[in-house]
């Protein structure tokens, strides 16, 4: 009986080792549990005609595989309706006075853990504050939550959580400001699938909301982490000043399904052109 129960034991630690190591495995390919690593020789810019925008991409943590090409491509279409220029890159080396001085906006697409060595971080700070303007895509808001100014100032609320199951729940977004030029030609709401953002604190007081969630079409069924999700009023797009800068905020962008549909696709084309020639005066309230 002994041996049959010691063989038993094995057998199940043997089991468990495997699932621990597969689980490990898939989460590497994921991207998770990477160290950061930063880049250090710039790329080589072509020439590019103004304005411009930067589409920057980098992770070092999940990785939106679907996602960040779906929005490259898109981004990269806009542009060309747009008539602006556009360069995309994952090499965070591109941060640095002399290439960003050559930008109008800079994109932030899915960026994941820490993308930005020190230096790097004090030269984009100093580019948004002195008059820059950026576009963060849906995780650009999960990165670097020890650097209290990039929270606090750019994105301007803590990301606390996100759905699970089902991870892309359906929901209705629900746009407010709508005299706001991102939002022009938007109706006043719209249902998606997507992975839905929350945060600890609420944006409204410092920034000016675009779009809610209305929670009642979702976060019942979120059964194993509704009430970290529950905000009540539940900003998911806003836009605010950063400096003299200027920063629009979008949590939406998990699935690359989401980047093809028309009201989402008609916001971003907004907000790069409102970015690039609309009035920052008043961003926020």
């Amino acid at each position: 009986m002994k041996t049959w129960l010691a063989r038993v034991l094995l057998g199940l630690l043997a089991a468990t080792v495997l699932l621990v190591a597969a689980g490990y495995f898939t989460l590497r390919s994921m991207g998770l549990f990477r160290a950061p690593e930063y880049d250090t020789q710039a790329p080589v810019l072509p020439t590019l005609a103004s304005p411009a925008i930067l589409v920057f991409y980098k992770t070092s943590g999940y990785v939106h595989t679907e996602a960040i090409p779906a929005a490259n491509a898109l981004l990269v279409e806009l542009a060309e309706e747009l008539g602006y220029a556009i360069y995309v890159t994952d090499n965070g080396a591109v941060i640095n006075p002399e290439q960003l001085s050559q930008f109008d906006v800079l994109v932030w697409n899915n960026n994941t853990g820490s993308v930005l060595s020190p230096p790097q971080q004090t030269h984009f700070r100093r580019w948004l504050e002195n008059g820059g303007k950026w576009l963060g895509l849906h995780s650009a808001s999960d990165n670097h939550f020890s650097w209290d100014w990039y929270v606090n100032e750019v994105i301007g609320a803590a990301f606390n959580g996100a759905t699970r199951i089902p991870q892309q729940p359906r929901a209705q977004l629900v746009f407010e400001n709508r005299d706001h030029p991102v939002l022009s030609g938007l109706p006043a709401s719209i249902w998606l699938n997507d992975e839905f953002y929350s945060f600890s604190n609420s944006p409204r007081d410092t920034s000016t909301v675009l779009a809610t969630l209305d929670e009642s079409s979702y976060i019942e069924e979120q059964a194993l982490v509704r009430e970290q999700l529950r905000m009540g009023d539940h900003p998911i797009i806003w836009v605010r000043r950063v400096g003299e800068g200027a920063a629009v905020y979008s949590a939406i962008g998990h699935s690359a399904d989401t980047y093809a549909i028309p009201e989402y696709r008609r916001l971003l084309s907004n907000a790069l052109h409102w970015l690039i020639q609309g009035d920052h005066d008043s961003p926020a309230p």
